[in-house]
């Protein structure tokens, strides 16, 4: 799928839409995301090389991963183009990865979370 410029205000906007959406689904995201986080670094014993955000959407915990291992290659999946678009915009460092017309991204990805 090729890539299409989308207005970078109304990414911000539909980003922005979309993490007042989950919050509100899941209560106490913020605190679910900050122990996946403390989870993984607890069992790996550092801080993740790569990191896969299954169900990724429009990148909401794979920027929040990224930010929180900057080192480390995020990889977001989802089966829905607009998403992964409207992550692509938002994040133009994060790998985008269409199931299943692209193909896989080499490596093993660890650890994979996915928060709905």
């Amino acid at each position: 799928m090729t890539p299409i410029a989308l207005d970078p205000v109304r990414v911000a906007a539909w980003r922005s839409t979309w993490d007042a959406m989950m919050t509100g689904f899941i209560p106490g995201l913020a605190g679910l995301e900050r122990a996946l986080g403390t989870a993984v670094e607890a069992l790996r014993g550092g801080p993740p090389r790569r990191v896969l955000d299954l169900g990724g959407g429009p990148g909401l915990l794979a920027e929040r991963m990224a930010a929180r291992w900057p080192d480390a290659t995020v990889t977001l999946v989802d089966l829905d183009p607009v998403l992964l678009e409207l992550a692509r915009a938002g994040l133009p460092d994060v790998i985008g990865w269409s199931v299943p017309t692209s193909p896989r991204p080499r490596g093993r990805p660890a650890p994979a979370a996915a928060t709905t």
